[in-house]
């Protein structure tokens, strides 16, 4: 599966998912793609659970 994710308003991290998601239902199934503005930067993160 895939879980992207784009904010609109600054933020301080980009993930959603915690230990108790990749360890348990996400663990091999998951790919998160985030978008953000991070002091001002926009960033762009992919994590493989």
């Amino acid at each position: 599966m895939y879980f992207a994710v784009i904010y609109e308003v600054d933020c301080k991290w980009l993930y959603w998912l915690d230990r108790r998601n990749t360890n348990n239902w996400a663990a091999g199934r998951v790919t998160e793609l985030d978008a953000g503005k991070i002091d001002g930067t926009m960033k762009f993160e992919i994590r493989s659970y």
